[in-house]
């Protein structure tokens, strides 16, 4: 089964309230498990849609490709730069769409071992 992390439609604020108040706090709590290792730093939503993650350089589209082999879809690695070219290789959007709380636990619990696992890759080298 899938996740899907992209955005299909505008919804409107009244829409989005219920879930997004569910992601920031799966968001939040998933992140804490990568607390104080250095490998990522997330944006802490406040009402808006996409969480940005910032990641060990070189490591965003080996944590893409990671998550999609494990059945999540995320946004592109570097979809906030121009032209989707992130120099550095480093940073993920998230943005949770049509998905249930408890799916989005799952997604983000995923998602943070593809984090580790591709930092470790990376630092090993």
């Amino acid at each position: 089964f899938f996740f899907f992390f992209f955005f299909f439609k505008q919804k409107t604020a009244y829409e989005m309230l219920r879930s997004l108040v569910g992601s920031e706090m799966c968001i939040r709590d998933r992140y804490s498990s990568l607390n104080g290792i250095g490998i990522a730093k997330w944006t802490t939503p406040k009402g808006g849609y996409f969480v940005s993650v910032n990641l060990i350089e070189g490591t965003a589209k080996e944590v893409v490709n990671l998550c999609k082999e494990a059945g999540v879809k995320l946004t592109s690695a570097g979809a906030t730069y121009p032209l989707k070219k992130d120099k550095n290789d480093s940073n993920i959007r998230i943005a949770p769409t049509y998905i249930t709380t408890e799916e989005l636990k799952e997604a983000m619990k995923l998602f943070c071992i593809c984090i580790k696992i591709a930092a470790i890759g990376t630092i090993l080298k």
